[in-house]
């Protein structure tokens, strides 16, 4: 079944978010953009919804007509993102950086590790590392629970739909969905909001 996900983004590094703490941009950017995002997606005023969150802190837009909907969120020093859908999703961005094989060693599946055991360059490396470290991250981000050993050595793609989106440079993100989910996207600047 194709369904929608929009996926709204900021780049903080060029933006007046320069020089504030990881929390700070997070709790900023929430109170800023979070309300505009909620409308823009689902056509709810705040005075027509609130935010439950699970066990785990998993955020929920709970509708006074009843209806759910549902949002997560991710960053690094310099990206942030939203993705907003009216099934349960996750996503997760990082910054294309060098591989950690320690981590690769004692977390990955053995697929996974196969998988980056076959690469041939460091560049191909760092970039397969990050693909699946992303999509473990917005699993774990999908079904809530955060990531841990067992999510962390599941081979999540056998799991859940997970998507790739390019939103900048030097950054992999990736979107979990439901098998069932094969999400189209629809990609908002938060800047031009």
């Amino acid at each position: 079944m194709k369904e929608k996900i929009t996926i709204f983004f900021l780049n903080i590094a060029t933006s007046d978010y320069k020089g504030l703490s990881k929390s700070e941009v997070t709790d900023t950017t929430k109170k800023l953009y979070l309300p505009r995002i909620i409308e823009a997606s689902f056509n709810l005023a705040q005075s027509q919804y609130s935010i439950a969150r699970n066990e785990h802190g998993k955020p929920l837009i709970k509708s006074l007509s009843g209806e759910d909907a549902y949002i997560s969120i991710s960053h690094t020093r310099d990206m942030w993102v939203c993705a907003t859908a009216n099934f349960d999703i996750g996503i997760d961005i990082e910054l294309l950086r060098n591989g950690r094989k320690n981590v690769a060693e004692r977390y990955f599946h053995p697929d996974e590790k196969e998988i980056l055991n076959s690469c041939i360059s460091d560049e191909q490396y760092n970039r397969t590392f990050f693909e699946l470290w992303t999509a473990k991250e917005a699993f774990s981000k999908l079904i809530g629970s955060g990531i841990n050993t067992d999510t962390l050595g599941s081979r999540v793609s056998s799991l859940a739909n997970i998507t790739y989106c390019n939103l900048a440079h030097n950054h992999i993100c990736a979107i979990a969905t439901p098998p069932s989910i094969q999400p189209t996207f629809e990609l908002i600047n938060l800047s031009s909001l």
